[in-house]
């Protein structure tokens, strides 16, 4: 009984808390939930390594939305400067085609036939 006891005691240590509050975080972090509140005062085991994983996976998602906004503005930035660019390449094909387009005729001495 007391060794039962003391092998018990030393599983639940080295996890940092009981095994089904270990299950429990491990369900919640598993189906999206980083939210999980941890007691401050535990810091061993697996329950630590639980909450440095939940503290991990927050800023790695933190950091993907941030990306995703700004990955987000620059195509809007380049869209506005595509645009732009036809812009300019519609006015100076323009420009070409009329600086091309001028005929010039001489008066003829000589009649064709």
């Amino acid at each position: 009984m007391i060794l039962s006891w003391g092998i018990t005691g030393n599983i639940v240590s080295s996890l940092g808390c009981e095994p089904l509050g270990i299950q429990e975080i491990t369900r919640s972090i598993a189906g999206g939930n980083l939210a999980v509140n941890f007691e401050k005062n535990i810091i061993v085991g697996a329950y630590r390594s639980m909450k440095e994983m939940s503290e991990n996976l927050t800023s790695v998602i933190s950091a993907i939305k941030e990306n995703t906004i700004k990955l987000g503005q620059m195509g809007v930035d380049l869209s506005a400067n595509k645009q732009m660019v036809d812009g300019i390449v519609a006015q100076m094909e323009s420009f070409q085609m009329s600086a091309a387009d001028p005929v010039i005729r001489r008066p003829s001495r000589y009649r064709m036939c």
